[in-house]
């Protein structure tokens, strides 16, 4: 697994989306090989365009992804699933 990568955390109210799709796609494009993202940031719509513009064998990144602290094994699953 990389050592670095591009972190989605935070990126504003404002058309999130849009911006986590331009980072995303610019790092892909750049070499990166690694996304740290979470199901809470509200941003996979925007990673996934990117992810699949870039023409990247899938192999070639790794995805990193969260769920929300604190859960039981069922919410866990729960989330996952939603």
């Amino acid at each position: 697994m990389p050592m670095m990568g591009l972190g989605t955390w935070f990126y504003g109210d404002y058309d999130k989306v849009e911006r986590a799709y331009n980072a995303t796609l610019s790092a892909l494009n750049m070499g990166y090989t690694a996304i740290d993202t979470a199901w809470d940031y509200h941003v996979s719509k925007g990673i996934a365009r990117a992810i699949k513009e870039s023409g990247r064998d899938r192999k070639s990144f790794f995805i990193t992804t969260k769920v929300e602290g604190g859960h039981s094994y069922e919410d866990t699953v729960l989330q996952f699933e939603s």
